[in-house]
This record gives structure tokens, sequence and C-alpha cells, in this order.
């Protein structure tokens, strides 16, 4: 009777272990854990042990969310394209910036631009980017000096090299570089180095960049020559990268 008793106590055991619901743990850089939470520290860190026994234990700063609920299917329609976009380490990527800027001159009159670019390409890892930019830049100002046109616009184009300086798993705010090469529709090549802050997840972020630009543009020298000469300008930019 004692031996029946203590083999319905283990196949009881044995149901209730096999019925308890798997844990989920989402992590920032967009991966999902599913296993049983073995431990947790408060706010420091948690260990999950997955299906094929395996333990793995991550920083609470890694972790977006811990749930019972099981991924849902993402749809075939734009936002499960999205979802399934945001998760990938490799593929495509884009960004949409705004930004403004001025000249530097000592001897001379400073002007602003103001300027809207959308920049688009593949993706190797979250710390090298390429692809190409189109934008839409407006003088607010111009004189033969400094920009000797009647036309007000130019249109920047560009090739783009970028990534996060640090990794984006742990952190919700990193750095990144950015670098243009190209050159402007009615002005002439353009460099454009940057250095910014990222905002959010990674394949999600909002953007924060300065940038210096070497730009040549038509102009009239001092011995009154018309000719393209390279100026410098400092500039700020903001944007959105998925």
């Amino acid at each position: 009777m004692k031996k029946l008793i203590m083999l319905l106590a283990l196949v009881v055991c044995a149901l209730g272990a096999g019925a308890r619901s798997a844990d989920y743990i989402y992590l920032n850089n967009g991966s999902v854990i599913k296993g049983y939470i073995e431990s947790e520290v408060p706010n420091v860190s948690i260990t999950i042990r997955s299906e094929n026994g395996q333990l793995y234990t991550y920083n609470m700063t890694e972790v977006r969310k811990i749930t019972r609920q099981a991924p849902e299917v993402p749809s075939v329609g734009h936002d499960g394209n999205l979802t399934r976009l945001r998760s990938m380490e490799h593929g495509f990527w884009c960004a949409f910036e705004i930004g403004a800027g001025s000249s530097v001159r000592v001897s001379h009159t400073n002007r602003m631009y103001a300027e809207g670019d959308f920049v688009f390409g593949y993706r190797g890892s979250q710390y090298a980017r390429i692809g190409l930019g189109v934008g839409y830049r407006h003088y607010f100002s111009q004189v033969p000096d400094f920009r000797d046109s009647s036309v007000k616009w130019a249109i920047p184009l560009y090739f783009n090299v970028r990534g996060n300086l640090l990794g984006h798993a742990y952190r919700s705010i990193v750095p990144y570089y950015s670098v243009d090469l190209g050159g402007a529709f009615r002005d002439g090549l353009m460099a454009r180095p940057a250095i910014g802050f990222k905002f959010g997840v990674d394949r999600s972020s909002f953007l924060v960049s300065l940038n210096y630009t070497a730009q040549q543009l038509p102009l009239i020298n001092k011995e009154g020559e018309r000719k393209r000469q390279v100026l410098s300008f400092l500039g700020l930019k903001l944007g959105y990268e998925f």
C-alpha cells in the first residue's frame, strides 16, 4: 500500500511539473527565450533553464519583459513584416533625418541652411551599415562670396556608412558614427562625418547627431573669379532609424 501511495505521489508530481506553463523572457535585442525561471535577483539578473536543459543568465538591463504568454505569430500584413524586420540582425535598414546648420567662416558672414534626408541600405550588423542617401537642402540666404546662385536649393546624393560604437543589447542609449560621401546637385562634392546618440532599442531608435560638412559651392573669390571652393559647415540632425 505504501509503495502504491508513493507511486501515485510521483505521478502527480510529474504531471504537475509537466503542466507548469513555460516562461518567456523578451530581450531588448528582439530575442525571446522560452524555458523555466530558476532564480532571480531583483533588478540585477535572472536565470532561466531552456527546454533543452541549458541554463542562461541575463542582466536585467538586457530584459524588456518576462511573461508566460507565448509570442504571437506575426501577421502577413505590414505590421507583421515590420515586426520581423526589427528582429533581424542583418538585412534592410532605413533612416529619416532632418537638420540645420551654418557655415563656419572667420572673416565672412556665416549663412544658415536646413535639410531633410532619407537613407536606406543593407545592415551587416549593429556595428556596420551601408546605404544610399538623398535629401533636400535649402539655403536661407546666399551672396556671391558664399553661394553664387539664384536658386536656393540643392539635392544631396551620397553613399553612407554608419554603425553603433557600443552594443545595443544592454543599453537604451548608445553612441554611433556616420559618414556621408557624395555630392549635391547644384553645388558639388561633399563629405560629411557625424557622431551622435541613438535612443531606444536596436532597429527602432531616435537619432541625435552633430556633423561636419565639407561642401563645394559655386562662389566668387576675392579676385572676382567664379569657381567652386570648399566651405565648412557645422550642423545638427534629428531622425529615426529602423
